[in-house]
């Protein structure tokens, strides 16, 4: 079952105007905040965040959302269509909203779905967010920034339903520049003035890139040391680091050289080297000029030890042992 926002798509910007709340967070922000209000132009599908600390804060948010896009485009919200949260029905709201014209458009109780588009919404901002690069360095308490970012992001990505213009080109007829887009959550150098510092000080700061701010020509920063958030349009972006970190290149084959020397050889080592086939030892023959040591040549044997025989000297064993030197 199909169930319609209020009627037919409108023609002209703020004709409608769709709002959702979304709370709260149990990890404060560091700006404390713990709940979020969107307000989402119909025909553009331009989003506006707003985050707060109390859920009374919702009827401050839609004051200060009304002004700014009622000045910006001098035209007026005609219709809000909203749910039945206790935080859009105090009388003050809508004292405010009758006194300005706006005419509320409620969903009826437990039907979400006839408020689709901002429930849509969230539901994108929160898958974006958590697809959006967080790492170790930055906690759950950066929620706000993170959703911030997305929602800055979804403003300026091609939209289906606009026929893959940018909810931002639908608001004001203007193209969106993407050149200044930066990695979340990227290290970053951000120069410091010199009123902020002496002349042995650093003239730079690190810090982390958290998002941007509408209106701001600026980034907007976390400095871990000071703890705060910061502002700064003279910013230097290291980027490359997180690519590389996550970029997967396939392993090349690696040469291992090493030389074993025998009684270094374990014990695994030598049962795999029994375990091989013997093979025939190739034998390697010198081509050296083999030559007999000198004193083994027949000269040197004739000359060194040479035999003097005489006739008087006995010719076999009897003649030796009836000579007179066998009888001794």
């Amino acid at each position: 079952m199909s169930f319609p926002f209020g009627g037919k798509r409108v023609k002209h910007i703020l004709e409608r105007v769709h709002s959702d709340f979304f709370g709260s967070m149990k990890v404060p922000s560091p700006g404390m905040f713990v709940y979020y209000v969107l307000f989402i132009d119909d025909l553009s599908r331009n989003t506006w965040i707003y985050f707060l600390k109390k859920k009374s804060e919702v009827f401050d948010g839609f004051k200060e959302f009304n002004a700014r896009v009622e000045n910006q485009t001098e035209k007026k919200i005609k219709v809000l269509n909203i749910d039945n949260g206790g935080e859009f029905c105090s009388k003050e709201f809508e004292e405010f909203c009758k006194n300005c014209g706006i005419a509320w458009q409620k969903t009826t109780p437990y039907t979400p779905q006839q408020n689709g588009i901002s429930k849509r919404m969230n539901k994108m901002l929160m898958e974006r967010a958590r697809s959006m690069p967080s790492g170790d360095r930055l906690g759950q308490e950066f929620w706000a920034e993170v959703v911030d970012t997305a929602c800055y992001l979804v403003n300026r990505s091609p939209s289906s339903v606009l026929e893959d213009k940018t909810p931002q080109e639908a608001w004001n007829g203007k193209k969106p520049s993407l050149s200044h887009l930066r990695v979340f959550r990227c290290d970053t150098y951000v120069h410091v003035q010199k009123q902020k510092r002496t002349k042995m000080d650093s003239k730079y700061e690190k810090c982390i890139f958290i998002g941007y701010k509408d209106g701001l020509k600026g980034y907007r920063l976390w400095n871990p040391l000071t703890r705060k958030v910061m502002y700064s349009r003279d910013v230097v972006f290291r980027e490359v680091k997180d690519f590389i970190k996550h970029e997967v290149r396939p392993k090349e084959p690696e040469k291992i050289e090493f030389e074993i020397k025998e009684e270094e050889l374990d014990s695994t080592v030598e049962e795999e080297l029994e375990d091989e086939e013997p093979q025939t030892p190739v034998v390697r023959r010198s081509v050296r000029e083999r030559r007999q040591p000198e004193m083994y040549s027949p000269s040197s044997f004739c000359s060194n030890f040479s035999l003097f025989v005489t006739d008087d000297d006995p010719r076999n064993v009897k003649e030796a042992m009836d000579s007179e030197d066998g009888k001794l």
